[in-house]
């Protein structure tokens, strides 16, 4: 399907301008787009998103790492004899080695103004550098306070974006922008996501957050800490950077930190060549913001990043003056999250159960797997839900329903199953509901046709029985 795809396309895979076709800029947007929405469609995945600083920077106008630096070595806080200029022509641009010349500048100003500021600052077994982390995060939290008052659901751009539910968001911004608009997300900090369960529907944020200061990477320490995990994350992460649709947000295709992630990448899935011999990704898009008020008359539909000694990768490029046609590319129909993330969870205690040779009931049997649209129509109903959303284990499950129909006729009162399916079906018919027929608080169909009751209907039979109103059980 891909390769049908890249056939139908093949005319954006040269660059619109000098030695390839002179294209308006619309064209060129409009055709990009709709190359992404293809191939997003044809893939059968949820988009997997990697947001940087470019991001933050767009909506909440927060500051680049230079800026950042810049602002740091400005501070009335602390005093250097030499501009910012001075210290990264030093170290040649590396931004840890300069915020190293920071640490001791901010332990020694919070020693020496103590008042007013958190305990854990001041721990023993704390390292030195927890000030200057402490000092950015006051910083982020300080210029992002906006954020409060951001209605992302009438927001121009980010209106769309809350429309995408991508599979997983990674990001190595530190402010929560990402959590404002994507509320329904769990969010793993730092070194947490390292032992988190990667099922999906979550915000990794891999160099940490303002809510976290101790979990933030700046100085040349944190660093060196995170490039040792580095090829370790991408190779729990693999199956996202082989199998989905990746998509790079806010990012400088020369940044230091996509440069070490898809060279960890490409160690793992290199197979994959042009015929230039360049390892090509088919399924990363590096999105990048077209600045300019003119259109561009060079544009590029593949990008070749250099990732030193002699090697280069090549991912899909996307140049774009707006994004709110990116979001609606990137948007597809789907069921709540909530209830998608909670299936995940049912599934994989079901998978890790003990008990799973014992288990009588099983929500997500093999039989609706095998028809994934089957299963996800049947998750649309809202009868099906009930379990989902209370269910810890399978072992609950189990205890749930319990009886057979057999048992329970006989705790109904009745002499045998027969007179209570009889019973069961008429009251079906007044109330519009398949108790007998499909999964429900009452009842549940398992592989093969066999079928066990809940409590819930035991109460039901017997109120019909003294011929009390019912309407409370379908309300």
């Amino acid at each position: 399907m891909i390769d049908i795809l890249f056939n139908k396309y093949k005319i954006l895979f040269k660059s619109y301008g000098e030695g390839g076709l002179i294209v308006k800029y619309d064209t060129y947007k409009k055709e990009r787009l709709e190359y992404l929405k293809d191939f997003i469609s044809n893939s059968q995945k949820r988009p997997v998103l990697f947001v940087g600083s470019g991001f933050s920077k767009r909506y909440l106008n927060l500051p680049s790492w230079k800026k950042l630096l810049n602002i740091l070595f400005s501070s009335d806080k602390v005093s250097f004899k030499k501009p910012l200029a001075y210290y990264l022509q030093m170290v040649k641009g590396d931004y840890p080695k300069v915020a190293d010349k920071l640490i001791t500048k901010y332990l020694n100003y919070y020693w020496d103004n103590t008042e007013n500021n958190p305990d854990f600052l001041y721990e023993e077994n704390e390292s030195k550098d927890i000030f200057l982390k402490y000092e950015i995060c006051n910083i982020i939290r300080k210029l992002s306070a906006d954020i409060d008052n951001l209605d992302v659901r009438v927001h121009a751009e980010l209106k769309y974006l809350t429309n995408v539910q991508p599979q997983m968001i990674l990001t190595t911004n530190y402010d929560q922008l990402l959590e404002k608009v994507f509320p329904k997300y769990d969010t793993f900090i730092g070194q947490d996501y390292l032992s988190a369960e990667l099922n999906d529907f979550k915000i990794m944020k891999i160099h940490g957050s303002i809510t976290d200061p101790k979990s933030i990477v700046i100085d040349n320490d944190d660093y060196k800490s995170f490039r040792t995990q580095q090829e370790y994350t991408v190779a729990k992460l693999i199956t996202y950077f082989v199998e989905y649709p990746i998509i790079f947000i806010g990012y400088s295709i020369s940044d230091s930190n996509i440069i070490e992630i898809l060279n960890s990448v490409s160690k793992i899935v290199g197979s994959k060549q042009d015929n230039h011999n360049n390892i090509f990704l088919n399924n990363i898009f590096f999105v990048e913001w077209n600045k300019s008020e003119k259109d561009p008359q060079n544009i590029d539909t593949e990008k070749l990043i250099d990732l030193g000694q002699g090697k280069s990768i090549k991912v899909n490029y996307l140049y774009l003056n707006e994004f709110s046609d990116l979001y609606n590319a990137l948007a597809q129909k789907s069921i709540d999250i909530d209830v998608l993330k909670t299936v995940n969870k049912t599934i994989d205690n079901i998978i890790k159960s003990s008990s799973i040779t014992d288990l009588k009931v099983d929500i997500a049997s093999i039989d609706y797997l095998k028809d994934p649209q089957t299963f996800l129509s049947l998750l649309q109903q809202p009868d099906t839900l009930f379990s989902l959303s209370t269910i810890q284990s399978p072992d609950q499950l189990s205890a749930q329903f319990y009886l057979s129909p057999s048992e329970l006729a006989i705790k109904a009162g009745y002499s045998n199953w027969q007179p209570m399916n009889r019973d069961i079906d008429k009251i079906s018919s007044t109330y519009n509901i398949k108790l007998r027929q499909e999964t429900n608080p009452y009842h549940v169909v398992i592989s093969g046709g066999v079928t066990r009751y809940s409590d819930k209907m035991i109460n039901l039979l017997i109120d019909y029985k003294k011929n009390k109103d019912l309407k409370k059980y379908f309300d």
